[in-house]
């Protein structure tokens, strides 16, 4: 018998609640240690400790070597964010060629109706680049009680056309804050039939949609869809293979998640990542996250896609991303 999208999402939700997973804005008794915190106490001293660490490290850099060898594993497709990262440059179109110089092959930007499109095309083809993701607009104000969600359809359709023109193979989502008074359960449930019918009229266009999980410790107060877990329930809800989750390490992380919990839990529906450094979001290597660490835990999930370097740098761009380099090259 087929259910409709209401009762599969209920039904997650149900399943969720049984588990424990759904239970207020805290975190998730299932969860693991912060990662952000060091490795574990060997009960020795601190050289020691430091000993056994790199110990560690030099093993898992050796195996990761070896797997990629014999697996032939693609390295990790690198996406700096060109709204952030080498404006020194000048205009889009420019900090496309200068990305392309310091030996990216992809760009990811931010929203595509501020931008001339004919010149950033030109950009990305003169330099063989690939633009990665996009967002649709508006992000949050578009979910509060009696308001008309025209725009909201008019925007995702301007930024699918804006994606096909560029080439760019899918466009990010938000969830807006959610209809104040109405229950977890009733606002996941709106935006579930937003979104569906968001993919009923951008049916055949070859683009696909990736809602992002965005914190509200931090940077987002009010955001609905704050844990990763409420993105999975909305894009099992959906059940198509042109929606999933963008799996933002920074926001998980700034959120009190475990990465390692929250990509099992998301298995089958990460389509996207992005990373920045925690705390502060700079560049990696600006903040506490272990990214060796980080980036085998993602390795480890199954996810081979682009990751997208959306971060705020305290150094020049091309300096900022030389540690995040390295280290994707050995993931």
């Amino acid at each position: 018998m087929t259910r409709s999208r209401s009762e599969v999402a209920f039904s997650i939700l149900g399943r969720d609640h049984r588990r424990g997973l759904v239970r207020g804005r805290g975190v998730s008794p299932h969860r693991r240690a912060h990662p952000c915190r060091g490795r574990p106490d060997v009960s020795a001293s601190l050289s020691d400790r430091q000993d056994y660490v790199g110990f560690r490290r030099n093993v898992w850099e050796a195996d990761s070597l070896s797997r990629r060898r014999e697996s032939r594993v693609p390295v990790y497709q690198l996406s700096p964010n060109i709204e952030l990262l080498f404006k020194e440059a000048g205009e889009a179109p420019d900090r496309v060629r200068a990305a392309a110089a310091a030996g990216f092959n992809a760009v990811e930007m931010w929203f595509s109706t501020d931008k001339d499109l004919d010149a950033l095309g030109k950009a990305l083809a003169d330099t063989g680049m690939q633009l990665t993701s996009l967002l649709a607009g508006p992000r949050m104000g578009y979910t509060f009680p009696g308001t008309d969600l025209a725009p909201f359809h008019e925007g995702v359709d301007v930024a699918v056309e804006h994606a096909r023109q560029l080439g760019c193979p899918r466009v990010v989502l938000a969830s807006g804050v959610g209809f104040p008074g109405m229950n977890r359960q009733k606002n996941l449930q709106v935006i579930i039939d937003m979104f569906g019918e968001a993919l009923e009229r951008t049916a055949g266009s070859g683009v696909e949609f990736v809602l992002e999980p965005v914190n509200s410790r931090v940077d987002h107060p009010g955001a609905l869809t704050d844990r990763t877990e409420d993105a999975v329930l909305v894009a099992r809800a959906l059940d198509s293979d042109r929606f999933g989750i963008l799996y933002d390490l920074y926001h998980s992380i700034a959120q009190g998640e475990d990465p390692e919990t929250e990509l099992a839990n998301a298995a089958g529906v990460v389509k996207y990542v992005q990373l920045a450094d925690a705390p502060g979001r700079g560049e990696p290597g600006s903040g506490a996250v272990d990214w060796a660490h980080q980036l085998s835990v993602l390795r480890a999930s199954g996810y081979d896609g682009p990751i997208g370097l959306e971060y705020f740098p305290t150094v020049p761009s091309e300096q900022s991303v030389q540690r995040i380099k390295e280290i994707a090259a050995q993931a």
